[in-house]
């Protein structure tokens, strides 16, 4: 049986905007008084969506770290420029984005093997894919690189962050 998330029209709380030198203090607060009115009803935050003004690396990275570290939240940044265009391909990514981060799959390689891929179905194959995101600010460059390995026969998973 799959766990399927549904979504509901109504926020939680009605989108705020903040200055960015108080968005840990708004993050924090809103956070807080999201569980305020969830808890009653057994319910949790699983995900917040932040619309950033522009490419500003220091507040995405402001909002990533507050959000997964300080607050244990998933979230998910746009741009406000890529939002209100509504452009069909952008949510459609953006949806393919959200889904990984609550818990969805995007690709399952079982079907792919149905059609009987060479190498991949004839053999124990092994499946790697890595994604590197460099960070640059004025004071320090930082890089992050995330591997992932899938042993298809056997179907053991090797995951390495």
């Amino acid at each position: 049986m799959r766990n399927v998330a549904v979504f509901h029209r109504e926020h939680v709380l009605p989108p705020i905007s903040a200055r960015p030198d108080q968005v840990e203090r708004v993050l924090k607060a809103r956070f807080h008084d999201a569980m305020t009115k969830l808890h009653p009803q057994g319910k949790e935050l699983d995900l917040l969506i932040v619309i950033l003004p522009d490419n500003n690396g220091t507040l995405y990275g402001d909002v990533k770290r507050i959000c997964e570290t300080d607050l244990g939240i998933v979230s998910q940044c746009c741009l406000t420029k890529h939002v209100f265009r509504m452009n069909k391909q952008y949510l459609a990514n953006m949806a393919l984005k959200i889904n990984v981060k609550v818990g969805g799959r995007n690709t399952v390689l079982v079907d792919a093997l149905s059609r009987r891929i060479p190498l991949v179905s004839d053999v124990p194959t092994i499946i790697f894919g890595a994604d590197v995101t460099h960070h640059f600010n004025e004071a320090s460059c930082c890089c992050i690189m995330v591997m992932i390995c899938n042993i298809v026969a056997g179907q053991n998973k090797v995951d390495e962050d």
